[in-house]
């Protein structure tokens, strides 16, 4: 049996507009494995955008919780990364690909300089490492994607969200940092 590390429990998200009361998500239970892959598929407006922003708790649900193993997110969750599929409008254009990578992050010293090495190894694993000093102007979009997508590793999470169809991770330049087995 596998242990959940996210849980997502009767979540449903009700919006009221100019015509009236909108429901995007009613009674969405599911449960999520530490080393799961999983996809939510759906047409588009059908809310899986706002599923993942209340997952990653940018966003409140009307009904339900989520939780991560076993704690209720009720507020944006550092263990919790989500890259958006318009990736190149959450990088800053006047900071190279590595200034975005650390992006958030404020360590001196010594644990800085770590950092720094940790956020060059893993634009390398990307693929990116002669790219590092580069503007996102200056990249292509495959390559500003995976720069968010290192934004997002370099914090560690224990779980990363997707918005996007189209991943870097099926890239055949981008190489994955562990064995998922």
């Amino acid at each position: 049996m596998t242990t959940s590390i996210l849980g997502v429990h009767g979540v449903g998200m009700t919006f009221d507009g100019a015509g009236g009361r909108h429901t995007a998500l009613e009674d969405i239970s599911f449960d999520i494995g530490a080393r799961d892959l999983v996809a939510i598929v759906g047409e588009s407006g059908c809310g899986k955008t706002t599923l993942l922003r209340i997952m990653a708790g940018l966003q409140r649900p009307t009904t339900g919780d989520v939780r991560l193993a076993g704690v209720p997110i009720v507020r944006p969750e550092p263990q919790v990364c989500l890259v958006f599929q318009h990736y190149a409008a959450t990088l800053l254009p006047w900071r190279n690909a590595l200034d975005n990578v650390l992006f958030g992050l404020r360590p001196r010293g010594a644990e800085g300089r770590q950092l720094r090495q940790s956020a060059l190894a893993l634009l390398d694993r990307m693929g990116l490492a002669a790219d590092a000093r580069r503007f996102p102007w200056e990249l292509s979009g495959g390559m500003q994607q995976r720069v968010a997508l290192a934004r997002a590793l370099i914090r560690r999470p224990r779980v990363l969200l997707s918005t996007s169809r189209s991943t870097p991770w099926t890239s055949a330049r981008a190489r994955p940092s562990r064995s998922c087995s």
